[in-house]
C-alpha cells in the first residue's frame, strides 16, 4: 500500500488515474500470517437499502461503507464521493477496479488501510456527456499533477507520511488532496501570488536531489569464507583522488558503475578552477539529471486529459477541466531535457552553468535523431545573453575555467558576420547576445518563417523578400546546428505572449536541452504579466503541453484559474515548476553569505530643488483636486485625472518627474496661451473680483510664465512656482485648498466667501508645463546646445567636461552627498588599512569599491560632474557607451586601486560579478524591488567576504518614500484601505446650507481645466463638459500597477519650507534599518574656485530616531574649474 501511495504522489504512467481513501482497519480483512502487508481485491455494491456496500473477495466479507473517522462521528463526503463514482460506472463512463489495502503491522504503530482506486475511461463513453455534477469526483482524478514532486525516497516517504496524516482531516479523505481541507469553509480566502509558488518549492531544494544508495553487498562479502575485495572497499580518500583525475566522458561512464562512484562523480567538474558549493553542487546534481536523454523518451500523465487505453479513431477521453466526454486528443504530454534554473541573484549560476558544460564536454548530438534537415550534429553549448553581459561570460570562462578547457567563439558583434555552421559545431561554447538573436530573425530566419507576399506593394512574389520588404539573406547558421544544449541567460525576457524577434528566433534553434537562467522567472509586477511571461518561458523549453505555442492548455489549466484565485491552478503550476525548475534562496546559504546593511539617507532638499520638485508637485496636484471637486466625475472617474485608468502612462510620466526631480533634475517651464489668460480675466470681471484681487491674479499670470519666479500662498506662505485661484481673486495652493475643502467646504480662506465648485474648475488657467534642463553647457559647444525654451529632446550622452558649472551651481544635492561620502570612506579604509592592530591589515587591505546607481541617465553624469569636482575617479557602465568600453571600465573598476566608484545605470543592473565592492548607492528610489534586488546582488553574491553596505538616498518629504509604502504592505486591499480618495465633490455640507447660489457659473469661451497637468511634449484636451466624459475600462482598476500609482499619487503633497537647506548647503540624516538615527551632518558646498578644507564626521552612538542632535558643519575640498577641466 505504501508503494502505491507514493506513486500517486509522485508521476504516475498511463491511462488510468489511481485513487486512494482512507478506510476503516478490518481485522477479518488483513489476517496476513506474517502480519505482512494487505492487498485484497473489493467490489462496489449498491444495496437495497441504497447504500453502498465493500465486498471482499478472498475471505468473502461485507461491510458497509464506513469513513475512517466514522467512530468519531464524522460528518465527511466520503459515502457521497464512492456513490458518485459507482453512478459513474452505471452509465459506462469510467472503468474501476478496487484493492483493499493495508501496511504491515509494526509494534508501536497503527495500521494503516486505504481503497485504492484505479479508474479509466470506458471504451463506450458517449462522447459529449457533461460531468459537471461529479466534478468532486473528477477532480481528484488529477492529484498526481497537484503535488510537489519529490526528489529522493526520503523525500517520498515523508510526503506519504504527511499525506496520511492530512488525508483524516479532509472531507473525502483522498490521500494526497488539498482541494477539501475541514476548515476551508472558515478560513478566509487568500491572493494567490506567484512569489508564494516559487517560495514553497525553495525549501525542497535543500533535500539531496540524488538518491545514493549503500552498497549492502559489503558485509555479506567480508563474511563468506572466501573473502572478496573489490575496488570500492579502497578508502574513500584514495578512491576520490582517482576520480578526480578523470575526464568528463570517463566521469559519465564512471556513475553508471555504482552508486558510491555516482556520488563521488558529482562532485568533480573537470578543468574547473574552482570548488562549487554545496548549493551549487545540489545544482549540478539536479541539472544532470535533468539532461538525461530519457527524459523526453518517458510518456508523462497529461495533467487535465483521462485518456482512454484504445488507440482507435472512436476512442475517447475525459476533460477533467470542462468535465465532459471529448474525443480522444491526439497530443501527449512528454517532457524535455533541460529546465528553469531560477537561483537568486549572486548565487553563481554562471559558475554552476559552466561546470554544467565541463562535467557534460564530449558529449554530442551525433546519434540524436531530428525532424529537420541539413542540421549540423554538435557537442557545442549556445549561451545567450544580454548585450552587456556576453563579454561578462567571457571573462567568467578565462577566470574560472582552465586554459584549453573549452574551445569558445563569442560573437564580436552584429556588424560582423557569423562563421558557418560547421564552424560553429566544432567549439564547445558559443557565446552571442540578444541584438544577434534578433538580427537574425529580421534577415535570416528560414524560409518556412516568410509572411505572405504582397505583390501589389512590390510588384511580384518571390521569396528574396519578406513581407515588410526586408531583403532576405541565407538561413542563420544559428539555425543550422543541432545545439547539444542552448542557454538563455536572463531568460525572463523570453517570456510573454507577444514573440518578439528574439523569442521567435530562440524557440526556432534546435537544440537537444534547453536551459532558461534567470534569478527573476517574473520580474513584473502585475499578477496577468508574471503569468504571461510564465508561458513564454515553457514555449521556449517545449514543455508539453503547457509549453504549447497556442496556449490554450495553459490559460486553461493555469492561468485562469489562477486569476480567478481558484487554488488548483496554484497547484497545478507548483507541480510543474517542482519538476522543471530548480532554486535557492539567499537566505538558505546566510551561513556563508552575510546580510547587507541597509541605510536610509533623509536628504534636505536645496531651494532649487525644492523649487523644481514643488513646480511639478504643485502641477499635479491641481489636476488631482480640480479633477476631485467635480460632482458628476469626481476622482478617478474624472477623464482627466491622473488617476483615470486611461491615463496611466501619463501618472507613470508624471511620477518618473517627481523622481527626477528629487535627484535635482529638471525645472518646469509655465506656458499660458493670452486666449486662456484673457479668458480667466474676463471670467474674474464677471464674477465682480474687487480692483486689488484682480491686479494680485494679473501679476500672478505675468510672472508664473517667468522662470525661477514665485508667488506667496496667501494661506500657508509658501513660495510657489504655482498657485490656483478662488472665484473671489484670492490665491492658494493646491494642498491648501483640498485641506480646505475637506474641513469647511468650499470658502475662501481669508474673506470667508462661499464659491461654487465649477465656478473653481473653470478659473483655473489652461497651464502647460515643459521641463527645462537644470544644468546648462558650455554655450560653444554647438553640438550639444540646448534650446533655453524647455523642449524635451532626446538628449545624446554627454561626457563630464561638457558641463562647465561647478558642483554648487549644479546643485544636486544626493550627487554632493555621494562625492563627499567616498572622500570619508576613503579616508576610513587607509586608516584601517594602516593601523596595525585592525583585522583587515592583519589578513588583506580591502579597497574602497563604490557603486553608484541611477535609473536617470541625467543624474549619472550630474554625479560624474560631482566626482570629478571633488577629483574622484570614476569607471562608467552606463547606456550610451559600446559593450567594449564598458568592461574596458569595468576592469579598471576591478583593478585599479584608485578608481573607487563605479558608476552604474539599468544597463549593468544584471549578470555582473562584483562581489568585491563595499558599498552601494541607490541614488533614487527602484519602484521595480526586482530591479533593486538585481542592482544589489551584483556586490551581495557568492564571494563576497564582508557584508556590503547599502544607502537608499532619499530626498526628505518627497514622493521616493511613499513609493516603498506599496511594498511594504503585505496585502493589496490594505493598499486600496490606504489610498481612499476624499472625494471633494460630495462634502457633507451641502451648497444649501453653504449658500451657494443654485444658478450657474459664468462660462468662459475657452476653458483650459483639463490642462492643469501636460505631459511634456504632449499636448492634451481640454476638460470635457459633464456630458462628454470616457469611461475607464474596469480592469484596468484592479492591477497592482494602477493601485500603486493611486497611492503614491494620493499621498503626493508640497514640500514645506522648513524642510529646505540653507543655501549652499547639503544637510543630510542616516538611519539604520531599526530607525535608529547614527550619523546627521551638513556638508557646506565650495563657493567657486576655492579649495577649502575637509572635516570628518564621526558616528554618533546609536539614537532613537526622533531624538534631536546637533548637526556639524562640514567644508568640503573642491579644486578650482581651471584644475578640473584642464
Amino acid at each position: 500500500m505504501a508503494a502505491s501511495a507514493a506513486s500517486s504522489l509522485g508521476v504516475a504512467v498511463g491511462v488510468s488515474r489511481t485513487i486512494e481513501l482512507l478506510a476503516p482497519v478490518y481485522d477479518e480483512v488483513c489476517q496476513h500470517p506474517s502480519g505482512g502487508a494487505t492487498n485484497v481485491p473489493v467490489m462496489l455494491q449498491r444495496t437495497a437499502d441504497d447504500w453502498i456496500r465493500l465486498v471482499f473477495a478472498g475471505p468473502n466479507v461485507r461491510k458497509d461503507v464506513v469513513c475512517v473517522n466514522g467512530a468519531s462521528g464524522c460528518r465527511c463526503d466520503f459515502v457521497r464521493f464512492l456513490r458518485a463514482l459507482l453512478v459513474l460506472m452505471e452509465r459506462q463512463i469510467v472503468v474501476m477496479d478496487a484493492t483493499y489495502a493495508t501496511t504491515p503491522r509494526v509494534i508501536g504503530q497503527k495500521r494503516v488501510a486505504t481503497l485504492q482506486l484505479r479508474v479509466r475511461v470506458h471504451d463506450d463513453a458517449q462522447r459529449g456527456t457533461s460531468l459537471k455534477d461529479f466534478d468532486f469526483v473528477l477532480c481528484h482524478l488529477q492529484a498526481t499533477v497537484l503535488t510537489i514532486v519529490a526528489r529522493n525516497e526520503q523525500a517520498k516517504k515523508e510526503a506519504l507520511n504527511a499525506a496520511l496524516e492530512a488525508a483524516k482531516n479532509t472531507s473525502c479523505h483522498v490521500v494526497g488532496c488539498k482541494l477539501h481541507p475541514w476548515d476551508k469553509a472558515i478560513q478566509p480566502k487568500q491572493k494567490l501570488n506567484l512569489p508564494d509558488v516559487f517560495h514553497s518549492l525553495t525549501s525542497q531544494m535543500e533535500v539531496d536531489q540524488m538518491e545514493i544508495r549503500d552498497d549492502a553487498t559489503y558485509v555479506a562479502r567480508m563474511t563468506r569464507l572466501n573473502k572478496q575485495v573489490v575496488m570500492t572497499d579502497l578508502p574513500t580518500n584514495v578512491l576520490q583522488n582517482i576520480v578526480c583525475l578523470m575526464n568528463a566522458r570517463g566521469l559519465a561512464s564512471l556513475s553508471g558503475v555504482c552508486s558510491l562512484f555516482q556520488h563521488m562523480a558529482y562532485e568533480v567538474v573537470p578543468g574547473l578552477n574552482l570548488v562549487l558549493y554545496e548549493h551549487q553542487r545540489r545544482g549540478l546534481k539536479w541539472m544532470l539529471r535533468r539532461e538525461t536523454r530519457t527524459l523526453s523518451c518517458i510518456p508523462q500523465p497529461h495533467p487535465f486529459i483521462l485518456s482512454s487505453e484504445s488507440n482507435s479513431v472512436s476512442a475517447t477521453a475525459i476533460d477533467l477541466i470542462e468535465d465532459r466526454v471529448i474525443s480522444h486528443p491526439h497530443e501527449t504530454a512528454r517532457d524535455a531535457c533541460g529546465g528553469m534554473f531560477c537561483d537568486e541573484p549572486g548565487l553563481g549560476k554562471t559558475i554552476t552553468m559552466l561546470a554544467l558544460i565541463l562535467r557534460t564536454k564530449g558529449q554530442s548530438t551525433d546519434n540524436t535523431p531530428v525532424d529537420y534537415e541539413d542540421l549540423v550534429s554538435s557537442g557545442a553549448s549556445l549561451i545567450v545573453a544580454p548585450d552587456p553581459l556576453v563579454e561578462h561570460w567571457k571573462y567568467q570562462v578565462e577566470a574560472h575555467v582552465a586554459p584549453g578547457a573549452l574551445r569558445i567563439f563569442v560573437d564580436p558583434g552584429v556588424e560582423f558576420k557569423l562563421p558557418f555552421n560547421f564552424d560553429l559545431a566544432e567549439y564547445d561554447v558559443v557565446i552571442t547576445s540578444f541584438t544577434r538573436l534578433a538580427r537574425e530573425w529580421r534577415l535570416h530566419r528560414p524560409t518556412s518563417a516568410l509572411e505572405a507576399r504582397m505583390p501589389e506593394r512590390y510588384g511580384f512574389e518571390g521569396p528574396q523578400r519578406y513581407a515588410d520588404g526586408t531583403l532576405r539573406g541565407n538561413v542563420s547558421s544559428l539555425l543550422t546546428v543541432h545545439w547539444l544544449r542552448v542557454i538563455v541567460d536572463e531568460g525572463h525576457k523570453l517570456g510573454g505572449q507577444t514573440p518578439s524577434d528574439l523569442m521567435q528566433l530562440a524557440r526556432l534553434i534546435c537544440a537537444e536541452r534547453r536551459w532558461v537562467m534567470t534569478g527573476t522567472p517574473t520580474p513584473n509586477t502585475l499578477q496577468s504579466a508574471d503569468l504571461r511571461y510564465m508561458y513564454g518561458l515553457l514555449v521556449f523549453l517545449r514543455n508539453r503541453p503547457y509549453g504549447n505555442p497556442d496556449g490554450q492548455a495553459w490559460v486553461k489549466a493555469i492561468a485562469r484559474p489562477f486569476e480567478r484565485n481558484d487554488i488548483v491552478g496554484f497547484y497545478r503550476l507548483q507541480h510543474l515548476l517542482s519538476r522543471i525548475m530548480m532554486r535557492h534562496t539567499k537566505e538558505s546559504i546566510r551561513e556563508i553569505l552575510p546580510e547587507p546593511t541597509r541605510r536610509t539617507v533623509f536628504i534636505d532638499p536645496t531651494p532649487s530643488e525644492y523649487s523644481q520638485y514643488n513646480g511639478i508637485a504643485a502641477a499635479v496636484r491641481a489636476n488631482l483636486v480640480i479633477t476631485n471637486m467635480d460632482p458628476k466625475t469626481p476622482g478617478h472617474q474624472h477623464p482627466d485625472s491622473l488617476l483615470n485608468p486611461v491615463n496611466r502612462k501619463e501618472a507613470l510620466r508624471v511620477v518618473s518627474n517627481l523622481r527626477a526631480a528629487c535627484c535635482g533634475g529638471s525645472a518646469v517651464k509655465v506656458s499660458l496661451a493670452d486666449s486662456s489668460r484673457l479668458d480667466t480675466i474676463n471670467m474674474l470681471n464677471a464674477l465682480s473680483v474687487d480692483g486689488e484681487n484682480m491686479g494680485t491674479v494679473i501679476d500672478y499670470l505675468r510672472k508664473v510664465q517667468l522662470q525661477g519666479m514665485v508667488t506667496q500662498c496667501g494661506c500657508c506662505k509658501r513660495k510657489l512656482q504655482l498657485l490656483m485661484i478662488i472665484p473671489c481673486g484670492h490665491l492658494c495652493c493646491a494642498d491648501c485648498v483640498e485641506d480646505r475643502m475637506e474641513r469647511v467646504g468650499p470658502i475662501c480662506f481669508r474673506c470667508n466667501a462661499v464659491f461654487d465648485r465649477e465656478a473653481f474648475q473653470r478659473l483655473q488657467p489652461g497651464f502647460e508645463f515643459e521641463l527645462v534642463e537644470a544644468v546648462t553647457l558650455e554655450a560653444n559647444d554647438p553640438d550639444r546646445d540646448q534650446e533655453a525654451n524647455g523642449q524635451i529632446a532626446r538628449r545624446q550622452p554627454r561626457r563630464a567636461m561638457d558641463y562647465t558649472r561647478d558642483i554648487h551651481f549644479i546643485d544636486a544635492s544626493k550627487a554632493f552627498y555621494a562625492a563627499t561620502r567616498i572622500k570619508e570612506l576613503k579616508e576610513e579604509f587607509l586608516q584601517r588599512n594602516m593601523n596595525p592592530s585592525s583585522r583587515s591589515s592583519r589578513r588583506q587591505a580591502r579597497n574602497l569599491k563604490a557603486i553608484i546607481f541611477s535609473q536617470f541617465k541625467d543624474h549619472i553624469w550630474h554625479t560624474k560632474v560631482a566626482f570629478a569636482q571633488q577629483g574622484l575617479h570614476t569607471a562608467d557602465f552606463i547606456a550610451g557607451l559600446s559593450p567594449e568600453i564598458r568592461m574596458k571600465q569595468l576592469t579598471r573598476f576591478r583593478k585599479d586601486p584608485n578608481v573607487n566608484v563605479l558608476l552604474l545605470t539599468e544597463v549593468g543592473s544584471h549578470g555582473l560579478d562584483l562581489s568585491f565592492v563595499t558599498h552601494i548607492f541607490l541614488m533614487d528610489e527602484i519602484w521595480d524591488k526586482s530591479l533593486e534586488r538585481q542592482v544589489i546582488s551584483r556586490a551581495h553574491r557568492m564571494g563576497a567576504n564582508h557584508a556590503v553596505v547599502v544607502e537608499q538616498l532619499w530626498m526628505r518629504g518627497s514622493v521616493e518614500s511613499h513609493m516603498l509604502k506599496p511594498h511594504e504592505l503585505s496585502d493589496e486591499n490594505q493598499i486600496e484601505l490606504e489610498e481612499k480618495p476624499k472625494v471633494l465633490a460630495s462634502s457633507t455640507r451641502t451648497r444649501a446650507q453653504l449658500g451657494e447660489s443654485p444658478g450657474r457659473s459664468p462660462k468662459k469661451t475657452n476653458t483650459g481645466g483639463g490642462k492643469m497637468f501636460n505631459a511634456p511634449s504632449k499636448k492634451r484636451k481640454r476638460h470635457r463638459t459633464e456630458g462628454d466624459v470616457r469611461t475607464a475600462p474596469k480592469s484596468n482598476k484592479n492591477t497592482i500597477l494602477q493601485r500603486k500609482l493611486d497611492y503614491v499619487l494620493h499621498k503626493l503633497r508640497l514640500l514645506e519650507e522648513s524642510i529646505v537647506g540653507e543655501p549652499g548647503q547639503v544637510r543630510f540624516l542616516v538611519e539604520d534599518d531599526q530607525k535608529n538615527v547614527v550619523r546627521q551632518a551638513i556638508h557646506v558646498m565650495p563657493n567657486r574656485g576655492s579649495r577649502g578644507s575637509t572635516a570628518n564626521t564621526q558616528l554618533s552612538t546609536p539614537t532613537v530616531a526622533t531624538t534631536t542632535t546637533p548637526l556639524s558643519t562640514v567644508q568640503t575640498t573642491a579644486r578650482s574649474r581651471l584644475q578640473l577641466f584642464r
